[in-house]
């Protein structure tokens, strides 16, 4: 018994280690990808446009704060649950939350697109709708990560970021050459998150899919979170 806990343990630590290894590597391909958009749209946008399109970013660098705690505060309540039952239970309570939440800043992005878009010297309103449109995912995004973190799916975790970051590169560089400048690059960000969002799945028990609610599907009407 005694040999049969320590060799549970060990594999427990193993999977970790490697696991961690492999996000670290997903990490650091996701931040190069993101200095390569930096440089591209830098290149090919100006630097007045440029900048236009750095502090649309750094909205969303500032609503990925709350995205953050959510996948920080879901993945150890997941950790911690012993079944996949008490697991998918915690990640349907909070995703809800976070659709509430996603929705707000949405909200509040939109009602105040006017205000925000002349403090921060942006050429449209436009800008902060299309990038509302974007943090209403953003934040259940956060949810889905937890899940897949606090399951120890790293692999899952880490090409999903590659993905986000892949498809904000591409898409930006799609609607650059198309011609629809600042406003594609700003849509290409979007796009990326919910990109993100519907690619982060996890794998839920039956009953749990056919009990659970959520803002995006309604109650017993999504197939698979």
């Amino acid at each position: 018994m005694r040999n049969f806990l320590h060799f549970e343990s060990r594999t427990l630590q193993e999977k970790v280690l490697s696991g961690s290894f492999v996000l670290l590597t997903g990490s650091g391909l996701a931040t190069l990808i993101n200095f390569l958009y930096n440089l591209a749209i830098a290149r090919f946008l100006g630097p007045t446009v440029f900048g236009h399109a750095t502090a649309v970013y750094t909205l969303l660098i500032l609503i990925s704060a709350l995205t953050l705690s959510f996948q920080i505060v879901s993945a150890k309540a997941v950790a911690q649950q012993e079944s996949l039952q008490e697991k998918s239970n915690i990640y349907h309570g909070f995703h809800q939350r976070a659709w509430a939440s996603g929705v707000f800043v949405g909200l509040v992005l939109l009602l105040f697109r006017t205000a925000i878009s002349t403090y921060l010297n942006l050429p449209s309103p436009l800008l902060v709708v299309l990038l509302g449109a974007g943090v209403v995912f953003y934040v259940p995004l956060g949810i889905r990560r937890g899940f897949i973190q606090g399951s120890c799916k790293f692999q899952a975790l880490a090409v999903n970021l590659v993905l986000e970051g892949a498809v904000r590169l591409g898409g930006s560089l799609l609607v650059i050459l198309m011609g629809f400048g600042l406003t594609g690059v700003i849509v290409a960000n979007s796009a990326a998150i919910i990109m993100a969002y519907l690619f982060a799945i996890p794998r839920l028990p039956a009953a749990a899919r056919s009990a659970g609610h959520c803002l995006l599907c309604g109650p017993g009407g999504h197939q698979q979170l």
